[in-house]
């Protein structure tokens, strides 16, 4: 874990440095009940009037523009500038604008952050098992490198998700993996044996070998272990609960 606290509402990664990167937990917000009380997601049971201020108080605190995509649990990746509207339909935002940072909101997919050229081009990447064996994390990799050159050097981060202790799957997950990441060992030990057919599924795992096979090793990878279905005072989770809100992952370019 190579995380560090700082000012309400955020934890910075200096891992990731010199780009700006952090994450939210459920602390710092004016939300209130189940997405009490830093809740970032507009697609919620709550008050978007709470959701802006909150996204405010994150600004203020970031000293920077966010943009936030509508996550569709795909692997499309696009790029975004400080013109870029909020909501774009994708999995993945690149920029290299240091105007602005990228986010992506999650309450247990993993939300994994990239940078590369020395933190120049940044991406936040929703990497919910659907769009982790597709191998969103390895497309958002290619569209870094088709700005940045072919040479550039890479840094990843992961973020607060649900963990392979927490995380029981159908062997559809399994099989789904095997197809988009390919039939092998790493595939398969990305998963352990569960109740019955069920199986023990570790995003982080299917993450580190997506940039693996995309050419990033694994001490360029540092990840906060953070579980958020064992966390319920600091951390939104779907599976807890359904009725929760969002946290978020956000990464923008060295200035």
């Amino acid at each position: 874990m190579n995380t560090q606290k700082t000012a309400a509402p955020f934890e910075a990664v200096p891992f990731l440095a010199p780009c700006l990167a952090g994450f939210t937990g459920r602390a710092g917000g004016v939300s209130e009940g189940p997405c009490g009380t830093l809740n970032l997601g507009s697609n919620t049971n709550d008050l978007m009037e709470r959701v802006r201020e909150n996204r405010r108080i994150l600004e203020m605190s970031a000293g920077r523009r966010i943009v936030y995509m509508t996550q569709v649990h795909g692997d499309k990746v696009l790029e975004a500038a400080a013109d870029s509207a909020d909501g774009m339909e994708c999995d993945a935002l690149v920029t290299s604008d240091p105007e602005v940072a990228v986010a992506v909101l999650t309450a247990d997919c993993l939300p994994l952050l990239l940078s590369c050229d020395g933190g120049h081009v940044c991406a936040a990447v929703h990497c919910g098992w659907r769009g982790a064996v597709a191998g969103i994390a390895g497309k958002a990799v290619a569209r870094m490198r088709s700005i940045a050159g072919s040479s550039a050097k890479f840094k990843a981060f992961i973020g607060p998700c649900i963990r392979q202790r927490s995380f029981e799957v159908g062997p559809e997950v399994l099989e789904a993996a095997r197809l988009g990441l390919g039939r092998s060992q790493g595939v398969d030990a990305c998963f352990a044996k569960g109740r019955g057919d069920r199986l023990m599924c570790s995003l982080p795992a299917l993450v580190r070998l997506s940039l693996s096979q995309a050419g990033i090793d694994a001490g360029s990878v540092s990840d906060c272990l953070i579980d958020t279905f064992q966390d319920d005072a600091s951390r939104y989770s779907w599976r807890r609960s359904h009725d929760t809100g969002r946290e978020a992952c956000f990464i923008g370019p060295a200035a």
